[in-house]
């Protein structure tokens, strides 16, 4: 199978949160104080809460139509719950299956504006790729079909490795796991629902990282310091 350079994002970046917590928040869309950015861009009006522009996406015959099942939600959320704890020896010990892993930490959160056509042939008449179509498919079967959900695979890099300082125990676990896919699965969750403050239909992810091995978690915690120099 050959590897080639993927195509554009599919989702556009929104902006980003930092959030400290004393224990692990799930559901970051549905809480009632986060109010979720407007995928139309900064609210005109001078309001805090915005509300979602309805008049471009699909109906549901349109959805329906294309094989496609209802409209998807306007903002995806990525919340990456980290932890800032040291991790004990003792995890070696415990399972990813393990969901009692909590402590202090925060929120990593991006938020990704969702096309209102995505997977599906837009009003143009242009196509959608396959990569639409698998991720439409993915998020609208993920809440309720455990295999579909648990296909989810992560991949991280880190671009500027060679510009930072990393102990030698850092970069081999770097270069041993560097822009290589992973399954996400067990440590992470998916909700969906309706942000309280905006109105906005909301998809998320939750990557639970505290449940995530002890040399993962050491690696992790070596590598914090020089956080903020990271692309």
């Amino acid at each position: 199978r050959v590897k080639q350079q993927s195509d554009e994002p599919l989702l556009a970046i929104l902006g980003f949160d930092i959030f400290e917590t004393e224990r692990k928040v799930c559901d970051l869309g549905g809480h009632p104080a986060l109010c979720l950015p407007s995928p139309n861009g900064p609210d005109k009006t001078g309001g805090g809460a915005t509300s979602a522009s309805t008049s471009v996406r699909p109906s549901d015959a349109e959805s329906a139509a294309e094989g496609g099942g209802p409209p998807l939600a306007d903002v995806f959320v990525i919340n990456w719950q980290v932890f800032t704890y040291s991790p004990s020896a003792t995890s070696l010990f415990s399972s990813e299956e393990d969901d009692e892993c909590d402590g202090e930490g925060g929120s990593l959160v991006q938020y990704f504006r969702i096309p209102p056509h995505l997977g599906i042939t837009s009003h143009d008449g242009v196509p959608p790729s396959p990569a639409a179509r698998l991720l439409r498919r993915w998020m609208q079967g993920a809440t309720t079909d455990e295999g579909l959900r648990n296909q989810l695979k992560l991949i991280l890099r880190l671009d500027n490795q060679e510009e930072v300082s990393l102990n030698a125990f850092v970069r081999h676990n770097v270069r041993k796991y560097e822009g290589k896919p992973y399954l996400a699965r067990p440590a992470f969750r998916v909700s969906h629902g309706v942000n309280p403050p905006s109105g906005l239909r909301y998809f998320e992810v939750d990557i639970d990282t505290h449940r995530y091995s002890y040399i993962v978690k050491k690696t992790m915690t070596a590598m914090s310091p020089n956080f903020p120099q990271y692309r």
